[in-house]
């Protein structure tokens, strides 16, 4: 089992959640990512950290999902203002 840190993240950059739990991959965590969207309406994006490691970014439109792994082959959403250089 891997501990993945869940962020959801506003459209604004704000994190209002933020949650850790144990999942056996990132694919088993997405189920997770989607929960979190439907339970917090503000946030854009549920992003799934491996530590360091961005794993997944999970925005609204959940047939964009973007695995850092690769193990989803879908087009990446936009960057966040959080994640632009410099911040």
């Amino acid at each position: 089992m891997t501990t993945f840190t869940f962020l959801c993240v506003r459209p604004d950059g704000g994190v209002p959640s933020m949650e850790l739990s144990d999942w056996p991959d990132v694919m088993a965590a997405r189920t997770r990512a989607a929960q979190l969207l439907s339970e917090h309406s503000s946030c854009a994006v549920v992003e799934v950290w491996d530590d360091a490691e961005l794993r997944l970014s999970l925005p609204r439109d959940s047939d964009r999902a973007v695995s850092a792994g690769g193990e989803l082959t879908v087009p990446s959403p936009p960057v966040l203002p959080h994640l632009r250089a410099g911040r």
